[in-house]
C-alpha cells in the first residue's frame, strides 16, 4: 500500500494523537486536583514536591505492580504499527500509552485477587507495606476509566481490543483462569501476544487484512508458547518439587513445540500464506536452540531464571523481526 493511498484512507479517521494528549492533561489535572491542593485550596509546587517525597514509596509500589511484565508487551505494539504501515516514533508513543493502561489493569487486579495469599507467603511485600488493598482497587478503577477514555474516540476494533485486554485480566485473576493450565497460557498468549499488536494496528487504521489477522494469530501463538517457560523455572527451582505437578509437559515436549512452531511458519511461507521475506525470522531459530539447550542443562533457580529472561528477550526480538518483514 502506497503512502498516498494510506493517507487517503486515513483522512476521515479520528485523530488519536490529540485524544491521547487530552487524556494525559486530564490525568495530570486529576492528580493535581486530588492530591496537591494545600489547605488554602491553592496549588503549591513546593507542596507537590513534598507530596512526591512523602509518598515516594507508594508510587514505587504502584510501579512495581507493572514491572517488568508490562514493558515487553508494550513494545510488541511495534508489530501492529508495522502491519498498518504507520510505524513512527510518535505513533509508537501514542500506541504504547493506549496499550499500557489496560495492561496495567491486568497487573493490578492480579495483585488484588491474590492479596491474602501473597500476604501469607510474603510475596509482593513492598506493595503490601506501602499500599492497602482498597488503594489498589481505586487505582484499578482509575486505570480502567483511563483505558476507556483513551479508546473512546477510536474505531470499533480499537475499542474491542482495549476492552478485551481488561476482560482478559478479569478472567485470568478473578475467575482464576491462571489456575488452569491451558486457560492460563491462553490468557497470557492473548494478553501479551495478540492484543498489544492489535492495539498498535487499530490505533491508526480500520483495516484488518487477511495477512494482518494471520500475523496477530501467529504473534498470540508465539507468546502462548513462550510464556510456558516460566513454569520450568518454578518447578525445577522448587527443592521440594511441589510445583512439578503443575507442568503440562516435559522439557523435551516443550522443545518440540518450538520445532513445530517454526515448521508451521515455514509451511505458511511455502504455501504463500506469508510473503517469502518472512524467512528472515528463521535467523533466531539457532538462538532458540541454544537457549533450550541451556534449559535442559540448568540445575539452579538462578540458571533457570537466566534462561527464562533470555527466552523472553529473544521472543520479543522475533516479534521485532516480524515487524521488520512488514516494513521492507
Amino acid at each position: 500500500m502506497s503512502s498516498q493511498t494510506l493517507k487517503d484512507k486515513n483522512t476521515n479517521k479520528p485523530k488519536m494523537g490529540s485524544g491521547v494528549i487530552k487524556i494525559l492533561f486530564f490525568i495530570f489535572g486529576f492528580i493535581v486536583f486530588f492530591f496537591y491542593y494545600n489547605k488554602q485550596n491553592q496549588i503549591s509546587f513546593i507542596g507537590v514536591f513534598h507530596y512526591i517525597t512523602r509518598y515516594e514509596n507508594k508510587i514505587k509500589a504502584l510501579i512495581q505492580t507493572t514491572y517488568p511484565h508490562n514493558y515487553p508487551a508494550v513494545i510488541v505494539v511495534v508489530l501492529g504499527l508495522a502491519m498498518g504501515e504507520v510505524l513512527t516514533p510518535i505513533n509508537f508513543l501514542k500506541a504504547a500509552i493506549i496499550s499500557w493502561f489496560p495492561l496495567t489493569t491486568c497487573m493490578i487486579i492480579n495483585v488484588v485477587t491474590d492479596w491474602k495469599e501473597d500476604a501469607i507467603n510474603g510475596k509482593n511485600a513492598f506493595i503490601h507495606k506501602y499500599l492497602t488493598k482498597n488503594e489498589m482497587v481505586v487505582f484499578y478503577l482509575l486505570f480502567v476509566l483511563i483505558s476507556i477514555l483513551l479508546c473512546i474516540n477510536g474505531n470499533l476494533y480499537l475499542q474491542i481490543s482495549v476492552v478485551s485486554m481488561i476482560l482478559v485480566g478479569i478472567f485470568y485473576s478473578v475467575f482464576r483462569f491462571k489456575d488452569k493450565l491451558f486457560l492460563n497460557y491462553l490468557c497470557l498468549g492473548i494478553g501479551y501476544g495478540l492484543l498489544p499488536p492489535a492495539i498498535g494496528l487499530f490505533s491508526f487504521t480500520f483495516e484488518l487484512t487477511y495477512l494482518n489477522a494471520l500475523m496477530l494469530f501467529i504473534s498470540g501463538l508465539f507468546l502462548f508458547l513462550g510464556c510456558q517457560i516460566k513454569d520450568f523455572e518454578d518447578a525445577k527451582g522448587d527443592k521440594k518439587g511441589s510445583t512439578l505437578a503443575h507442568l503440562p509437559h516435559s522439557i523435551k515436549i516443550y522443545i518440540s513445540y518450538h520445532f513445530l512452531f517454526f515448521a508451521f511458519l515455514l509451511l505458511l511461507i511455502i504455501q504463500s500464506f506469508l510473503p517469502t521475506k518472512f524467512i528472515i525470522s528463521f535467523v533466531v531459530f539457532p538462538l532458540f536452540l541454544v537457549i533450550l539447550y541451556k534449559l535442559v542443562k540448568s540445575k539452579t533457580k538462578t540458571e533457570l531464571r537466566s534462561v527464562h529472561i533470555n527466552h523472553h528477550l529473544l521472543t520479543n526480538i522475533t516479534i521485532g523481526i516480524f515487524a521488520v518483514c512488514f516494513i521492507i
